[in-house]
């Protein structure tokens, strides 16, 4: 197949193709400011008070048919985004994305590391938190650690000792608050291993901040659905995050949207990014609602999501026979870029059916921990919903 005849070269006319994806581009930045306007709450630990006792059994929320009519639904788009992604429309959108990421490809870099500076920064200052503002901690040494990884950073030789800093912070948020806590807080694991990999290449770094933003994500997504008193507390105190809905079903909502949104950052399609970016416009409305403490806690975490947006994605094919081949180069700035690389095989449906598999296995996990270390019940009561005395 001669590679200029493929449909796709009028990606860069004034085609219809490039007029639609335009259309969509502007109507997904729509979407994702309109969703902003009801952003997920904060981290709940950080301003409510938590009580692990206090767990919800497990029929109050595979019990409630809305919980189940917003997975399902969830699943169903996500489905319905894949099936976009290997049409010509969602390849001539990806690729302008693609120009978008490739003009801003040095970006990310200095993102991570300025985000990472003015947090260790204004963590150092505080002088007694850890890594997040329920982490605090006596030992004196956790400041200096801070301040030195902050200032190592202005140096590219120095983000092996940030790497190794934050690895040293997070092991002593495991010996003061336990493995359970600090599973919400992955995040900074994969933010070390990218520091501490600065030759390993960067698809590899980025890898490591995808899966650890992910898990945290839909770990703490869980948290809501397990222990909704937490966030009542917050939904109490700031009743405008809910916009008028009823604060139980607000509840399931914002778990079930932060669980997919996270989910979606393991996938290097339209949905990694779409998910990316709307986290970052979650956690931009609620900074505003919340303040600097949330500004503190957050900053980290919207570096990483801005690095995982502009990570190259792959191209869904329209048929199998495609191959990167029938791709035309990409023009940016006089620069030829070269063909994008092309997304595996795989059935439309298969990130549906890998979130709603993803769910149900964390919400096992996550169960499963709750009542061993903080009930007297069995995991078959757990399955059954049986409350723990």
């Amino acid at each position: 197949m001669n590679p200029w005849s493929h449909p796709l070269e009028r990606v860069q006319s004034k085609s219809m193709i490039e007029q639609r994806a335009r259309r969509m581009a502007t109507l997904a930045a729509g979407a994702a400011l309109l969703a902003a306007s009801n952003p997920v709450p904060a981290h709940v630990k950080w301003f409510a008070k938590f009580e692990y006792s206090t767990h919800a059994p497990a029929t109050d929320v595979l019990g409630r048919p809305l919980f189940w009519i917003l997975l399902l639904a969830a699943a169903t788009a996500v489905a319905l985004l894949r099936e976009l992604e290997h049409t010509s429309i969602g390849q001539a959108l990806a690729l302008r994305v693609l120009q978008v990421q490739q003009r801003l490809a040095k970006l990310h870099c200095r993102v991570l590391i300025c985000s990472t500076i003015f947090f260790l920064a204004a963590v150092a200052t505080t002088g007694n938190l850890i890594l997040t503002p329920e982490l605090t901690t006596q030992l004196t040494a956790v400041r200096w650690l801070q301040a030195l990884a902050a200032i190592a950073l202005f140096a590219r030789r120095g983000e092996p000792v940030a790497g190794v800093v934050l690895l040293a912070l997070f092991g002593i948020g495991l010996a003061e608050y336990g493995a359970f806590h600090m599973t919400d807080y992955l995040i900074f694991l994969g933010l070390a291993l990218y520091f501490l990999l600065p030759r390993w290449p960067n698809a590899t770094r980025i890898r490591f901040l995808r899966m650890a933003a992910a898990l945290s994500l839909m770990w703490v997504s869980v948290e809501k659905w397990v222990f909704p008193s937490w966030v009542m507390q917050i939904v109490h105190d700031h009743p405008v995050i809910t916009f008028g809905l009823p604060q139980k079903e607000f509840v399931v909502l914002a778990g079930v949207v932060e669980f997919v949104l996270g989910f979606g950052l393991m996938w290097r399609g339209l949905y990694s990014v779409v998910s990316a970016l709307i986290l970052v416009a979650f956690m931009s409305a609620a900074i505003l609602e919340f303040g600097f403490v949330d500004l503190v806690g957050h900053i980290v975490i919207l570096g990483v999501l801005l690095a995982i947006a502009l990570d190259p994605l792959l191209i869904g094919s329209c048929s199998p026979q495609t191959s990167r081949a029938d791709f035309p180069l990409i023009s940016s700035h006089g620069r030829r870029i070269a063909p994008p690389p092309l997304q595996p095989q795989l059935p439309t449906w298969s990130p549906a059916a890998a979130l709603l598999a993803s769910c149900a296995a964390v919400l096992l996990v996550y169960y499963g921990i709750v009542y061993t270390l903080h009930g007297s019940g069995t995991v078959a009561q757990m399955a059954l919903g049986a409350k723990i005395k």
